[in-house]
């Protein structure tokens, strides 16, 4: 019995002439044969290792030359053109022009921003705010102090475990905020 022959094996073609092939099944691979080049020289090749190690420099400085521009030309594209420029001046010129005319009307002579009226009403609100706080915060400490004394812990562990956060931890006095 013969054995099959096996499909992945390259099966040799001869050589004709310059060009060399090979069949891996219906692939099939060809390639220069090197017997048509002579002997090479090995100062010669050490002559063309130096030139390709230089073109390798210069490719180099050229790739690094090459990615500055593109920078550049990104910089340059990104940039306003000078109709842009001028166009944003005038309109950043046009808010300042209007913020001072608003200024000058609000500090202007004669010009009351806020009525005496006004102004007793907001304190009179503020005054309202501050004795309702107060009222709510004496609550809450009673609350939380009979609280304590139950489960027999401070008041501080208390308001920890609640999650109260008192007027220290919050660095706010309340004093801060009277009305003159």
């Amino acid at each position: 019995m013969t054995p099959f022959p096996d499909p992945l094996a390259p099966a040799l073609t001869p050589c004709s002439g310059a060009i060399c092939a090979k069949t891996y099944g219906k692939f099939r691979l060809y390639w220069a044969s090197q017997e048509q080049y002579g002997e090479v020289a090995q100062a010669e090749m050490e002559a063309m290792t130096r030139a390709v190690a230089e073109r390798t420099e210069e490719l180099g400085a050229a790739k690094g030359r090459r990615k500055e521009l593109e920078g550049q030309v990104a910089a340059l594209g990104s940039a306003m053109t000078a109709e842009q420029v001028a166009a944003a001046l005038a309109s950043h010129r046009a808010a300042v022009a209007e913020g001072r005319a608003r200024l000058a009307k609000l500090t202007g002579a004669g010009v009351v921003l806020v009525t005496p009226e006004q102004r007793a009403a907001a304190v009179a609100t503020l005054d309202r705010f501050r004795r309702v706080w107060r009222e709510r915060r004496a609550m809450v400490c009673a609350v939380v102090d009979s609280m304590a004394e139950g489960l027999e812990k401070k008041p501080r562990q208390l308001y920890e475990a609640i999650g109260i956060e008192t007027d220290e931890e919050a660095k706010v006095n309340i004093a801060d905020f009277a009305t003159s």
